[in-house]
């Protein structure tokens, strides 16, 4: 089916634990329900012509999303929250250009229970305590990128340059820092340029970010 924002079925905790374990996913305790965030469920296979972004009223607590199939052709899949944390999980695979995850005080969580191909790139950032990716199947991507507190589980594989630092990535991934793996120009005075490394993944993928320098089996 084609993506709908509208096309949802809201749920409650108990169904969502019941259906999806969703407490087993999820690293934040989200069945509160004095926490009033809604869990939004779309049924069934999803395919998106554009980019699929979050679309919070950051004056009410953000919403959560269930898909319990595949999302595909999605050009950009940008999920970003505020002082509140958000799941979305998808109970099939991802294809995607990009994606890109990001929080002011706390970060969103996807979870994918299959696998994970972005064409051109995946990219975390957060401030403490941080959002989180984890993917269950295989994760084909030509660079992932980590900032701050953002953490990443790629519980399979991972067909990529990481680049951040170790204690992000989850697992036994070789990990490039990012002098040695992203464009010198990223870097200012020592200090990653976070705005340019989004604007960057968005508009050109890896090829805007890798330094054409760098080699990753030489690490």
């Amino acid at each position: 089916m084609e993506w709908d924002y509208e096309a949802y079925r809201l749920i409650d905790p108990g169904e969502a634990e019941q259906r999806f374990s969703s407490s087993a996913h999820v690293g934040y305790p989200y069945a509160d329900p004095a926490d009033q965030q809604e869990i939004r469920l779309f049924e069934g296979d999803w395919t998106v012509d554009g980019d699929l972004m979050s679309a919070f009223d950051f004056t009410r607590p953000p919403y959560h999303v269930i898909i319990d199939g595949d999302l595909t052709q999605v050009s950009e899949l940008t999920w970003v929250t505020d002082d509140r944390s958000s799941f979305f999980l998808v109970c099939g695979n991802v294809e995607a250009r990009a994606v890109t995850l990001g929080g002011v005080t706390a970060g969103p969580e996807l979870v994918i229970s299959g696998s994970l191909v972005a064409d051109e790139g995946v990219l975390g950032d957060c401030d403490d305590p941080g959002g989180r990716l984890v993917v269950h199947g295989r994760t084909h991507t030509p660079i992932a990128v980590v900032l701050d507190a953002f953490v990443t589980d790629f519980r399979r594989s991972l067909d990529g340059v990481a680049v951040g630092e170790p204690s992000a990535f989850v697992g036994s991934h070789p990990v490039a820092s990012y002098a040695d793996a992203l464009r010198p120009r990223l870097i200012v005075d020592g200090e990653l340029d976070r705005e340019a490394i989004w604007e960057d993944l968005s508009a050109g993928g890896a090829a805007s970010l890798l330094w054409s320098q760098y080699n990753p089996r030489s690490d």
